[in-house]
């Protein structure tokens, strides 16, 4: 899906994230259009649904957006992707029949290869996750 910089700057708009300055396409994604959004405010990730909603659609990502939530109030101790809500406090907004939500983008690296003290800490996360999630309800 292409975005143009007027489109970016109206969700921009309606998220009072500022003036947009830039806007590029990340490479990967199987499903989902994700842009970095550079605005003066700040870096953001603009994650376009790739597919239309049917319920099943709509039911996981409520059950994203509650873990990731769920995961801010416990204090989880790494860094997580929070949903910004626009100007209405909807999580979720409409572009051309197409869903997204914005949330302000992590510092990070692309991972290409992953050595044995990588895979150990991927595998303390994973486990630190799965402590923080065990008590979450939907």
């Amino acid at each position: 899906m292409k975005l143009t910089k007027t489109q970016a700057q109206k969700i921009a708009t309606e998220h009072n994230l500022g003036k947009v300055k830039s806007l590029k396409l990340f490479s990967s994604g199987l499903v989902n259009y994700n842009y970095e959004l550079k605005t003066d405010k700040g870096i953001y990730v603009l994650r376009i649904l790739g597919k239309e909603l049917d319920d099943w659609k709509k039911n996981m990502l409520k059950v994203e957006r509650g873990i990731l939530f769920h995961l801010q109030k416990k204090n989880f101790p790494y860094k997580i992707p929070i949903p910004l809500a626009n100007k209405k406090g909807n999580y979720y907004s409409n572009l051309n029949n197409k869903t997204y939500w914005i949330y302000e983008k992590i510092k990070g690296e692309n991972v290409k290869k992953i050595n044995k003290d990588l895979f150990k800490d991927m595998a303390k996360a994973l486990a630190t996750y799965h402590k923080y999630v065990e008590d979450f309800r939907f």
